[in-house]
């Protein structure tokens, strides 16, 4: 078979064509809607003897943090803690403008700054509280002391002595948790709970009551739940609680309950408990104590510190913008390489090294990936410029070695006095000892050599896991990114590396002329050397889409004659169709990955026969990886499979993973082997210990690209951080390919401008839009007797000035006059700080076009009208013209004949089988909000149904709402 590169070109063409087609399909695309991104801060504790002594914590109506230890109660302030008392303490409790402190001395309040000691209360150890609207409730261990605000009533206590916890519910009843059960007393009556068939252990610690009235009761065991005064519901490790050991409990105001365990924070959500531990989350996963504030910040106190937990609305869009300037900041070194970075100290970011690792080229490869995804949605030429600089460091690595088309794992600077893995002196027994060891290692003694100008030191030894990376990205950066100019440098590129691979007998041969210990992808090892049966299903799979690429930019059919000799005489084809090892002892995660790469090349294809053989291949794969869930893994699958429903990918929960992957990128130490509602296994690898199910991302610890999501222990204790190119590679490329939205932003369009309170269709109102944040002002235009555009909404002076007549009557002087400002003013106005809403009353359309264009506004304006919109558009096809919806059958005509790109509804047509045309379509939908409507509860039924913009006459107040709510940029 021979091809020629006009065919190849043109088969290229319709790939990216289909592929920018499938980007901007709205069928599968999940919404970018905000959603509630936690986050942690630490906070050390005051100075006290040791930090294990905390007994209680407490958050103030003020969001002021209490904390009650041995050496006293503390409160904190910005500037650092504030002792409010000395002594032992025991428990806190707050209302409204006072604090409760129970000491080994008796009960405290402290208001406004000064702590006051309760005198009608015993001078003896106040070991539990509870303080509510009703009153206070302060126990000893023989008495019961209730405060109704007033005065206090006591009343012995004749149960156990270890009193750990008080609640009151909605109707005055006290629960009471103690080391030998519960109890709840109403009036004069104390129940006992105790028995096995009532709790799951007596040696309770906590006691929270929801709002709901559910009772949680919590201790050595796990905890039960009571609801209407009968045991409802029972949690420990047999039905997948995380830890047993429950030391505290507090119920927020939404209902969710948090347990303090000696295994981090948990609650339940959804039906599934979720964990906060390891440093990811808290300074000690000892939890002692949690409040939550009014800001609801959950604060977790731990033997070692304080956590913060705190939340706040995000967009997948504004995660992506904050993991790239975490990239950027700290990622990106000399020539251009992206890795993760050391830290001089655990999880600070502010002093940081770069560091070198093997496989940075592959791990720069997933960030050009990424940024050419980046590119082709946003056409942001940030990420152009990022990702010319990516490819130039990769092509770098290939030139800094000198030879006709070796590339290097990487490259640092010479002076650098760190690296990893540096040469050394191997002794002849040591060599033979590492060769026992391993027949196919090939010991190197030089794997740094100095570039030619002494600048550089480069890593040999280049495996096939870079190689596959870098295929994948000259291929991404080729179709979505480059100019002809760069796709040529890509062409000469690929080249160079594919004839030195060729000329190698299909092996990267490095420096020394010998194949490197990785890079075999030859017949004679596949096929005929039993020692690399275990890669040869890969391999196999990989130098026929390194040839695929080849073939693909250059349009030399010389290297598709090559793959059909390795398929025909070699059997590559059986490789390719399984391209995973299946025996448990040869099985790696990073396959995983690397296969999905070479797939992602080799389905390039276009030849029916060798399509075939890769789609087997994919559909192998596939069943391997679908498990993980992984956004990476799946985007690959769906991008090449196609498939019409977007659940064969697991895209909501692709996208859950997304949402759920914590901001901190610091490679804290998650160990799992810890928690008791896992099973440790080895599988899917053999020689790795994982836990038997996929942890949620911030239950486990930051990963990269290649990182096995099973491992039951991963990070470096907190000396390192990710780039998150992990995260952001399968971000770009689900928006690329229309899995994910954009996030999305409301127009506000201010009616006239902001006319409330200036007159309307005046510069002072456009002004005023413009400072309320109003992305349009709508203004009226008409054509004055001798041709002149003026803003007028009515067909007469009348009501907005002090004349009279009709505007098409009056020459531009008489208008003019009147204080009649012109459209010419307005486009000069707007220009460059907002878009304007023409609202085409009685004009020329040609004048019109020559107005606009003049101003150099023809992108930044939307035009409304009648007929006269047909000779807009056919003078002018790229710009927005925006006839009303009327009906279904009208706006599914002019959404063809004008190539609409946004449509405005009245109250008439914005109706469900209108909006969904539009919606169907993909344009805009402007809706006006006048009137009765003009609210926030009207503003959000047209958001519900469907609008992208709403016009309005309270612009600010628009803009305010939308803002708050992360619905306007």
């Amino acid at each position: 078979m021979r091809r020629n590169s006009t065919s190849t070109n043109c088969l290229f063409l319709f790939f990216v064509a289909h592929a920018l087609a499938r980007a901007a399909s709205p069928l599968l695309a999940v919404p970018d809607t905000p959603f509630v991104q936690e986050y942690r801060d630490e906070v050390a504790y005051p100075r006290i003897d040791k930090a294990d002594q905390l007994r209680a914590i407490a958050v103030s109506e003020d969001n002021t943090v209490w904390i009650a230890t041995k050496a006293g109660v503390f409160h904190r302030q910005s500037d650092g803690w504030i002792q409010a008392f000395k002594g032992s303490a025991y428990a806190l409790a707050v209302r409204p403008g006072e604090v409760w402190a129970g000491t080994w001395q008796g009960l405290y309040r402290v208001e406004s700054g000064t702590a006051e000691k309760i005198d009608a209360i015993a001078t003896v150890p106040i070991v539990a509280l509870c303080a509510d609207a009703t009153g206070v409730v302060a126990a000893t261990q023989s008495a019961l002391y209730e405060w109704d605000g007033g005065r206090w009533i006591s009343s012995p206590w004749t149960g156990p002595k270890s009193i750990r916890s008080i609640a009151r519910d909605s109707e005055g009843g006290l629960w009471i948790a103690t080391g030998m059960g519960a109890y709840y007393k109403k009036g004069g009556a104390l129940r006992e709970i105790y028995k096995e068939a009532d709790l799951l252990t007596g040696e309770l610690r906590s006691v929270a009551i929801t709002p709901a009235g559910d009772v949680w009761l919590g201790g050595l065991g796990g905890l039960d739940i009571y609801r209407k005064g009968r045991r409802a519901e029972s949690h420990n490790t047999t039905n997948g609680m995380p830890n047993q050991d429950v030391r505290c409990l507090v119920a927020e105001p939404d209902g969710t309950v948090w347990a303090g365990t000696a295994l981090g924070a948990v609650r339940r959500i959804g039906g599934r408990w979720s964990l906060r531990y390891s440093r990811r989350w808290l300074p000690s996963d000892d939890v002692r104590g949690i409040a939550v504030g009014h800001d609801h910040t959950v604060w977790v106190a731990t033997s070692a510190g304080l956590s913060a937990i705190r939340r706040k609305q995000m967009t997948l869009a504004d995660k992506a913008d904050h993991y790239l300037q975490t990239c950027l900041a700290r990622h990106v070194r000399a020539p251009y390489l992206v890795e993760q970075c050391d830290l001089k100290a655990p999880g600070d970011t502010e002093h940081f090294t770069p560091r070198d690792d093997d496989n940075e080229g592959g791990y720069t490869g997933a960030y050009l990936v990424m940024e050419s995804f980046r590119y082709a949605v946003t056409k942001d030429p940030r990420a152009l410029e990022n990702a010319r600089k990516a490819f130039g460091a990769m092509k770098f690595l290939q030139e800094v070695t000198g030879t006709s088309g070796f590339f290097a794992r990487t490259v640092v600077p010479s002076d650098w006095t760190r690296i990893h893995d540096g040469n050394e002196t191997i002794p002849p027994e040591e060599r033979a000892d590492r060769i026992v060891q391993n027949p196919r290692d090939k010991p190197l003694e030089n794997r740094w050599r100095r570039s030619a100008d002494g600048k550089w030191l480069w890593k040999g030894d280049t495996s096939s896991d870079e190689t596959s990376m870098h295929f994948f990205a000259y291929l991404t950066y080729y179709r979505l990114a480059a100019d002809e100019a760069e796709r040529q440098v890509v062409r000469e590129h690929v080249r160079r590396i594919a004839d030195h691979m060729i000329a190698g007998g299909y092996t990267f041969r490095d420096i020394d002329g010998k194949p490197t210990l990785w890079a075999v992808w030859s017949p004679e090892k596949l096929n005929g050397d039993a020692d690399w049966r275990a890669e040869r299903w890969l391999n196999g799979l990989e130098i026929l889409g390194y040839l695929r690429l080849a073939e693909l930019v250059t349009g030399d059919a010389k290297y598709h004659r090559a793959a059909l000799a390795l398929i025909d005489k070699d059997h590559y084809d059986v490789l390719a169709r399984r391209p995973l090892a299946t025996e448990p002892s040869e099985r790696t995660h990073f396959d995983q990955e690397l296969a999905g790469a070479a797939l992602s090349l080799a389905l390039t294809e276009d030849d029916p026969r060798l399509r075939k053989i890769y789609e087997e291949g994919l559909a192998f794969w596939w069943q391997r990886v679908r498990s993980q869930n992984s956004p990476w893994f799946n985007f690959i699958w769906a991008s090449l499979a196609n498939p019409a429903d977007p659940t064969a990918f697991h895209l909501n929960e692709c996208v859950d993973a997304l949402r759920d992957e914590p901001l901190d990128l610091v490679q804290w130490t998650v160990d799992s082997r810890k928690r008791e509602d896992v099973r440790l296994v080895h599988e899917p690898v053999l020689d790795d210990v994982q836990v038997d199910r996929i942890l949620p991302p911030s239950e486990r610890a930051t990963i990269r690209s290649d990182s096995n999501l099973y491992s039951a222990v991963r990070g470096e204790d907190g000396m390192s951080e990710s780039s998150g190119v992990f995260w952001l590679l399968p971000y770009w490329m689900g928006r690329y390919y229309g899995f994910i939205d954009g996030p999305k932003s409301i127009t506000a369009i201010a009616h006239r401008g902001e006319h409330l309170s200036h007159i309307e269709n005046t510069l002072p109102a456009f002004q005023a839009a413009i400072d309320a944040g109003a992305d349009y002002f709508e203004c009226d235009v008409r054509t004055t007797a001798d041709g002149r555009l003026v803003l007028m909404h009515d067909g007469t002076v009348n009501r907005t000035t002090n004349g009279k007549g009709r505007v098409s009557d009056l020459t531009f002087d008489q208008i003019r006059a009147l204080g009649v400002p012109t459209f010419e003013e307005a486009l000069n106005l707007a220009k460059g700080r907002i878009g304007i809403y023409v609202d085409n009353k009685q004009t020329s359309p040609a004048a019109l076009v020559e107005a606009i264009e003049r101003a150099g506004m023809g992108d930044r304006v939307v035009i409304y009208g009648g007929s006269e919109l047909r000779q807009i558009h056919a003078l002018r096809p790229a710009w927005k013209v925006m006839p009303e919806a009327d009906s279904v059958s009208h706006l599914g005509r002019v959404i063809d004949d004008l190539h609409l790109k946004v449509a405005a509804f009245d109250r008439n047509d914005f109706n469900p089988e209108t909006i969904a045309v539009a919606g169907k379509a993909g344009i805009d939908i402007f809706v006006d909000r006048l009137g009765p409507q003009d609210n926030e509860p009207g503003w959000q039924s047209a958001i519900d149904a469907g609008a992208t913009g709403i016009q309005t006459d309270h612009p600010a107040e628009l803009v305010r709402y939308l803002r708050a709510r992360r619905l306007h940029r």
